[in-house]
């Protein structure tokens, strides 16, 4: 497209052919439709309508079973232009209404998808919602089972606390009536 828009014909012309015959080789069919495309173009701008019909209907045909909306509506449109300026107006007002048809298709597509993606967005975004419900619950039980778990151990130490100080009261009386004993017991030896 380069030399073409430069108006650099042959080697447009070269660049072309070697295009489509690497995609005709490979197999790559939306390759090769878009590779006529670009020489069917190059065709209309050297004033080769003809030629650039007979292309523009190759490609069309590649394209069709392919459902390559974008190449369709572009072959209707330059069609259209090819016909017109041949000044074969009937041919050029059916493939004008064809360009006008596929467009129309393209964008109600183009909606259908904005819409469709729009859905499927709400609904990622619910059920990540959802997860980051669940996550935050699961947070919480977790949370809730820690702390019932620092409170049963700190209970305990509470009561191990209690029993050692009460232990060591019950020790400390034991030992005061055991020091009266051996007090009066000294008292009553002297």
């Amino acid at each position: 497209r380069v030399y073409a828009a430069q108006e650099d014909f042959q080697k447009a012309h070269y660049y072309h052919i070697n295009a489509i015959d690497f995609a005709w080789k490979l197999g790559a069919q939306l390759e090769l439709t878009k590779s006529l495309l670009a020489f069917a173009e190059t065709q209309m701008k050297e004033g080769r309508a003809h030629d650039a019909i007979t292309t523009y209907k190759r490609a069309e045909k590649l394209a069709k079973p392919l459902q390559a909306r974008n190449e369709i509506t572009e072959i209707y449109k330059n069609l259209a232009k090819c016909y017109s300026g041949l000044d074969d107006f009937r041919n050029a007002y059916f493939y004008e209404n064809l360009h006008s048809a596929m467009k129309d298709t393209l964008a109600n597509h183009d909606e259908s998808d904005k819409a469709h993606e729009s859905r499927l967005s709400q609904s990622i975004q619910a059920q990540i919602d959802i997860k980051e419900k669940m996550l935050m619950r699961q947070d919480q039980i977790k949370a809730e089972n820690q702390l019932q778990t620092t409170m049963i151990y700190s209970g305990f130490i509470l009561l191990i606390i209690a029993l050692v100080a009460a232990g060591m009261s019950v020790r400390f009386m034991q030992m005061r009536k055991v020091n009266k004993l051996i007090k009066e017991e000294k008292e009553k030896s002297e």
